[in-house]
């Protein structure tokens, strides 16, 4: 016999939530910090081509990931062969951010999962959409609606917060 309990919003969200890209969001991000390397000619529309491909799971999509890469700059017709180095850490980043985003048993595939974060011009997304005072439990109890229910507020509307320059010299 299992004991039934009262769910809480943390039962089903972790509160930072875990951001989910879409695969050019996830590549962007990965060219911009060197994960992909911008040398690679085409890496960008390469590389969404072979993210946004249904894969059974994520080993088949390593080895489609790398064969396709490996490919495509090997190719003389391409401009290969390209630096076998550079041509690995597009594969590493490229298959890094299919793992950190594609989940095939939790049916979580690129844009599967709307990002919910923020306020939304209108307050019409994110919080608002169940922080919005109509959502409520069978009393009539409304979901809070005060920010630091799920926000640590560290400074605000502070000209140069101490916290910050803290933070900025803090020797961990």
């Amino acid at each position: 016999n299992l004991q039934s309990f009262t769910m809480d919003c943390i039962d089903c969200h972790n509160r930072p939530t875990h951001q989910f890209e879409s695969a050019q969001q996830a590549i962007d991000r990965r060219m911009a910090t060197g994960l992909i390397p911008r040398e690679l000619p085409f890496v960008k529309k390469l590389g969404l081509e072979l993210l946004e491909k249904d894969y059974k799971d994520r080993d088949n999509a390593n080895v489609a990931i790398a064969t396709g890469l490996r490919q495509f700059y090997a190719n003389e017709a391409n401009g290969g062969p390209y630096d076998a180095a550079l041509v690995t850490r597009a594969i590493r980043g490229l298959q890094e951010a299919w793992s950190a985003n594609i989940f095939p048993r939790m049916n979580v595939t690129w844009n599967s999962t709307i990002d919910h974060l923020g306020h939304g011009r209108d307050f019409d997304r994110g919080c608002a959409r169940c922080h919005d005072g109509r959502h409520t439990t069978d009393d009539g109890t409304a979901i809070s609606s005060d920010c630091d229910s799920c926000h640590l507020v560290l400074a605000d509307r502070e000209i140069a917060p101490q916290l910050v320059e803290r933070l900025r010299n803090r020797k961990d």
